[in-house]
Parts: structure tokens; C-alpha cells; sequence
């Protein structure tokens, strides 16, 4: 972006959270005391609860399921609401991570063995509604925290996406892991939106175009990358379960009527739009 630019606008990039963590630097941008930030998509359902569908087990059969529900009338309402009301411009959200599994200190094969787990969740309202329905505790931590939270017991279980093993190491604490797959997540770039309304039209598209680059050149690593790496887990001590994927899905069944009932959505119609785009396939 800064070279394309001639150096007007100057990007620079702190990686492992030397800003703080992931709300701090969300709501930093928010205040216009940081360009931008980069993080999973359904964290901003803070700001627009309905994000939190995003992370409703098992709704979406893939990725790319995921991105056409991100492309409908919904979802794009959903980032229009960001840009206008939390000042939250979503540059691009097709970085497609690697299914969110579950790990744990102890045996995850069954959703009964979830039962008393003390989970880590991020600050997604949904995640710890789930976690909870599965008859865990949750607690929020932030993601660099993660692991020295494992390490210490202060939580024994929680969900990751699988790319993030080869960076933080989850499976040395917590070596179960539950390939359930029950959400297919999306990385965005974020940046304020009264900074970018600042930009020139023609600057405007070049940072598009980056941040597109920038999701075709992960989504060519990220699940190739883990693959390669899944044999040096095994061999430090990672535990793949071998799970009945069925027997999860069938256990959120009440799940699902609990967020009708309790009216989580903004939108009353919302999970079932998600779920008739899910049929229509």
C-alpha cells in the first residue's frame, strides 16, 4: 500500500499483539487512535450482535458457505452497520481459517465429556452461550493469554482454529483435540472508517486491492501449512480423537431453539435466513 501509493499512505504492521490485545485494538480504531486491525470476523459481534451468527455451531456446511451468507442481503447490512455506527470499515473478510476444533487437558470424544470444562472463550457473546449449553464454565481471555491460561489450569478446555497450533503450541497443554469443525471462520482487515472516507477514491481501491492480495496469498498457505505441520503434533504428544461428527451435530439441536426463544438476534428472522440458505444448496 505505501509503495503503490508513492508513500502517501504509510502502512505499518505490528504483529503478535504489541498494540494490545484484540478488543483493545478493535476499539482503538474505533477512536481513530489506530489505523486498522486484523482479526477473526464474528469478534465484532460485539459492536453488531448480529455477527454473532457467525458462530453458531455447525450452521454453515464450509468456508464457502460462510462467504455466500457474508455476500447476501444480511451480511452485507451487517458490515454496512459497522462502517456507520462503530466506525468500522471491514477492508476484506475472505482470509478462510481452518475449522474451529475443540482441545482440552482431557478425553473431548463425546459432547457429555464437555461437562464441568472450564473454557477459554474470546470476547464472542455467542461462543460462551455455546460453551455454556454444552454444560462448561467460560472465562475471557485474551488470545496471546491463551496458552499460559492452558499451562496454568486456569481453564482446561476451548476451541481454536487449527493453523493457530503451529504458532501457540495449544496441543503441549492441552493435547485432546476434537476435530468437530463446528464453525468455518473468517479473518478480516478493519480499519477506521473516517480514515478511510479520507482516502482518495483511487487510494481508496488500491487498499482494496491489497487486502485482497493479502487473503488470496494466506488462502493459498493456511490449510497446506497445517497439513505439513500435523505430524510434528502427533509427534509432540497431540491426540486427534476420533470423533462422530453426527453425534455433534444432532447435540446442538436445542441450541438453536434456545437462541429463538431468548430472541438473541437483533434480527428475529436471522438464524432462520442462515438456515434456509444452508437447504437451498
Amino acid at each position: 500500500m505505501t509503495e503503490r501509493t508513492g508513500g502517501a499512505v504509510k502502512c505499518e504492521w505490528y504483529p503478535s499483539s504489541q498494540l494490545g490485545g484484540g478488543t483493545a485494538q478493535i476499539e482503538a480504531t474505533m477512536a481513530n487512535n489506530q489505523g486498522g486491525t486484523a482479526t477473526a470476523l464474528d469478534s465484532y459481534s460485539t459492536w453488531c450482535n448480529d455477527l454473532g451468527i457467525l458462530s453458531v455451531p455447525f450452521l454453515f456446511e464450509d468456508a464457502q458457505s460462510t462467504l455466500d451468507f457474508m455476500a447476501s442481503e444480511k451480511g452485507q447490512a451487517m458490515l454496512d452497520m459497522l462502517a456507520n455506527d462503530a466506525n468500522l470499515k471491514v477492508l476484506n473478510y475472505e482470509f478462510v481459517r481452518l475449522p474451529r476444533v475443540l482441545i482440552s487437558t482431557a478425553d473431548i470424544t463425546h459432547p457429555s465429556d464437555l461437562k464441568g470444562k472450564k473454557f477459554r472463550v474470546a470476547n464472542i457473546p455467542l461462543q460462551a452461550k455455546m460453551f455454556e449449553y454444552w454444560g462448561g464454565t467460560v472465562n475471557q481471555i485474551g488470545f496471546n493469554e491463551y496458552p499460559e491460561a492452558l499451562m496454568q489450569g486456569v481453564v482446561n478446555a476451548g476451541e481454536t482454529s487449527s493453523e493457530s497450533f503451529s504458532t501457540s503450541k495449544f496441543h503441549l497443554y492441552a493435547p485432546y483435540i476434537a476435530e468437530v469443525n463446528f464453525q468455518y471462520p473468517l479473518d478480516c482487515i478493519v480499519m477506521s472508517n473516517d480514515m478511510y472516507e479520507q482516502l482518495s477514491s483511487e487510494q481508496q481501491q488500491i487498499l482494496l486491492d491489497c487486502a485482497q492480495e493479502a487473503a488470496d496469498e494466506y488462502n493459498e498457505k493456511c490449510y497446506a501449512e497445517f497439513e505439513e505441520y500435523r505430524p510434528t503434533m502427533i509427534e509432540e504428544g497431540a491426540i486427534f480423537l476420533d470423533i462422530d461428527r453426527q453425534e455433534w451435530i444432532d447435540s446442538v439441536d436445542g441450541f438453536y431453539t434456545q437462541l429463538k426463544e431468548e430472541n438473541f438476534f437483533n434480527d428475529p428472522e436471522l438464524l432462520d435466513y442462515a438456515i434456509s440458505l444452508k437447504e437451498g444448496q
